[in-house]
């Protein structure tokens, strides 16, 4: 995740032209990151400086039942947005979480209100129903 957040972070900033709406970061992985824990905060504190990024509404979805919020939840920052979570080789569940997301960013940047409606919560579970 590491250099994916340093590559995101590199792109946001060369990007600097205003596009109206508030950008969208989705995180799509199994949850379990490599990287050492020391690389993977400083990397998301680099991603995390950037105005953009900063202010992006960032999302989740960790694709397998052995996922771990720990790094997702650090990414989202927002408290009211839960990780998502499909579950092993479930491509029905990833495709759901996907329209959850869509959702989620189409009421967020149409409203620049809170991102998760509960209309779009019937849909698959979050990280907290993933026992790990």
């Amino acid at each position: 995740m590491a250099p994916l957040f340093r590559m995101v972070a590199q792109v946001l900033t060369a990007d600097q032209a205003s596009r109206g709406l508030r950008p969208v970061l989705v995180l799509v992985t199994d949850g379990l990151p490599t990287d050492h824990e020391a690389d993977l905060n400083a990397s998301l504190q680099e991603l995390l400086a950037v105005p953009a990024a900063r202010d992006a509404l960032r999302v989740a979805v960790a694709i397998g039942d052995n996922a771990r919020s720990d790094a997702l939840t650090k990414f989202i920052g927002n408290s009211n947005l839960p990780v998502l979570v499909a579950g092993d080789g479930d491509v029905e569940q990833i495709a759901d979480q996907l329209y959850r997301v869509s959702v989620w960013v189409t009421r967020a940047n149409s409203r620049s209100g809170s991102a998760l409606d509960r209309e779009a919560t019937d849909v698959g579970p979050v990280i907290d129903d993933v026992v790990v």
